[in-house]
């Protein structure tokens, strides 16, 4: 199972993210207006990114003892052979692989890579409950969602001041 949610990231999810629909339903949104802000008052993670968020609570609940033992053997802790200031930055060590795409979709592989990826006040969380709210936060924010909604804020705010000069622009987003 695992390692299908690692594969999930790998999955173009053209059949995966078909959810609009249902979310317009769910929502009572107009069929013509923009899903985006929806999603975004939502605050919901793309497939992929909602894979990673399992896959680092996992991470965490081992590595905290509150996950079965033979998720941890599965992790094993950065330790360098000369003191660095990596050595309290809790990261794990990254297996070498031979095969690229299958290797990387491994939980041992890709587990301990996107564990490394967060910030360090995120790992070292005190708490399941606060983890959750930092990481989901913090994938929430590299989402592409995010991106998109600064773009359509950039751009309201440029089409107000056109507008109030007097000149009249029709804007698309598709």
């Amino acid at each position: 199972m695992h390692s299908w949610l690692c594969s999930c990231h790998y999955i173009q999810g053209s059949h995966l993210q078909s959810s609009s629909a249902m979310l317009r339903v769910l929502t009572r949104t107009c069929k013509r207006a923009h899903i985006v802000p929806v999603l975004a008052s939502l605050r919901w993670l793309p497939i992929s990114l909602r894979s990673d968020f399992k896959i680092l609570l996992l991470v965490f609940k081992a590595l905290n003892g509150l996950a079965p033992s033979y998720i941890y053997d599965f992790l094993t802790e950065y330790v360098p052979n000369r003191p660095l200031r990596s050595c309290t930055a809790g990261l794990l060590n990254i297996p070498k692989m031979n095969y690229k795409n299958l290797g990387e979709a491994a939980f041992c592989v890709y587990a301990p890579k996107i564990w490394n990826a967060l910030p360090l006040h995120i790992r070292q969380a005190t708490s399941v409950e606060s983890f959750k709210r930092l990481s989901d936060l913090f994938l929430w924010k590299q989402s592409h969602f995010c991106v998109v909604l600064k773009l359509l804020y950039f751009l309201e705010i440029h089409f107000r001041k056109i507008n109030d000069s007097g000149m009249r622009l029709i804007l698309f987003i598709f």
